[in-house]
């Protein structure tokens, strides 16, 4: 079965295989449909645009509650059997709008689709035009996030593009590159920005407290036990940012892939289970392929968490913003760099990236008592 977090266009919900085998052929020119075989939250809420074989699913008044309570009934195409029982089809004419009779042609669903594709945005190949270049350059949020070469302003444009929909994303990238950073801007881009923004690293989370301090305990549920909100009750509505994923145990990638999948969490000692509405943003600096490959990752946890991947350069990758980069750090300083100190800077490799370089400068700034940077303040790792 293909994982629905891949999914950046069309998902088809069906267990029939001459309808899976009619969709593939019909939309198979716009793009891939992947298939899943029953409905959950987070197909509703994360999935770009869905194909409903209503002969294959159980459509009653909660699904279409589910549906309507997360605004996601624009984005949806009905497969509604002729011999589909009435009241069945008084629930999908009442609450869809785009409906497809079966059978039909190739035609009729390939025109209906490319209606939706137009309306929605969800083909990988529309491109940014050279005014969203222009502006993702001279974004204001963008202020604390310096770099105006191309691999920087690229960098921006995706983020831009990620960051009003509601899926998780994976941000990839070396120590010290600024996961941070790009996480709280994603979260400030996007529509959830009056609601929290919540960081942890996952090395903080020990795997007997894990459950307490994602999803929350009552006193005394277990020895010790305090009562605690819980990571996902405090971003509700906002955003959760989760730091080092890489060093999830088995158990914590568990426990996050059943929320990701049902959208429900539990709290330790409570035996009511609560909805939550979270955006994740990921980070990491370890190669996640490779873990898996071993099995100390596991895939179908990465399928989910890996909707939209952010690569982020090392600064070496795009080294010509590095004045740019050190004026903006010395702002607050008041000094200024000699201009072999730049030469020097230049050419190193920054293992560290920007992390290394701020701490490079503040250690400069301490010590040197004029207002010019010398290279002899500028201390690089052998």
């Amino acid at each position: 079965m293909s994982r629905t977090s891949e999914i950046n266009s069309i998902c088809l919900i069906s267990n029939r295989k001459d309808v899976v085998e009619f969709c593939e052929q019909a939309v198979g020119a716009l793009a891939k449909v992947f298939t899943e075989e029953k409905v959950s939250i987070s197909l509703i809420r994360f999935s770009k645009l869905l194909i409903l074989d209503v002969a294959s699913i159980e459509v009653d008044e909660e699904l279409i509650s589910l549906f309507i309570s997360n605004n996601r009934t624009h984005n949806v195409i009905c497969l509604l059997p002729f011999d589909c029982v009435q009241i069945k089809k008084n629930l999908i004419y009442s609450t869809f709008s785009e409906i497809v009779p079966l059978p039909c042609s190739f035609q009729i669903l390939k025109e209906k689709v490319e209606s939706l594709v137009t309306k929605i945005d969800i083909s990988h190949k529309i491109s940014f035009p050279q005014m969203n270049y222009l502006y993702a350059k001279n974004h204001p949020v963008f202020t604390s996030f310096i770099g105006s070469s191309n691999v920087m302003v690229q960098l921006k444009n995706d983020i831009l593009h990620i960051a009003n929909n509601n899926q998780s994303v994976l941000l990839l990238g070396e120590t010290g590159t600024g996961k941070t950073t790009i996480a709280k801007i994603i979260h400030e881009l996007s529509q959830r920005n009056e609601n929290p923004f919540i960081a942890e690293s996952i090395p903080n989370l020990p795997e007997p407290l894990a459950s307490s301090i994602l999803f929350g305990s009552t006193e005394g549920a277990f020895t010790d036990a305090k009562k605690r909100h819980g990571l996902f009750k405090s971003a509700n509505k906002g955003t959760l940012f989760l730091d080092e994923i890489g060093f999830a145990s088995q158990m914590i990638q568990g426990l996050l892939l059943t929320v990701i999948e049902s959208g429900i969490i539990r709290s330790v000692g409570k035996d009511k289970e609560e909805v939550v509405d979270v955006r994740l943003i990921f980070a990491t600096n370890s190669d996640l392929k490779e873990m898996r490959q071993k099995g100390t990752f596991r895939e179908d946890f990465y399928q989910r968490i890996s909707a939209h991947c952010i690569h982020i350069p090392p600064l070496r990758d795009h080294i010509s913003d590095l004045p740019e980069i050190t004026q903006a750090l010395l702002k607050v300083h008041n000094k200024e760099l000699h201009k072999y100190s730049l030469e020097k800077l230049m050419n190193y490799v920054w293992p560290g990236n920007v992390r290394e370089l701020q701490n490079c400068l503040n250690r400069a700034s301490t010590f040197c008592k004029g207002s010019i940077i010398t290279p002899e303040y500028i201390i690089l790792e052998k």
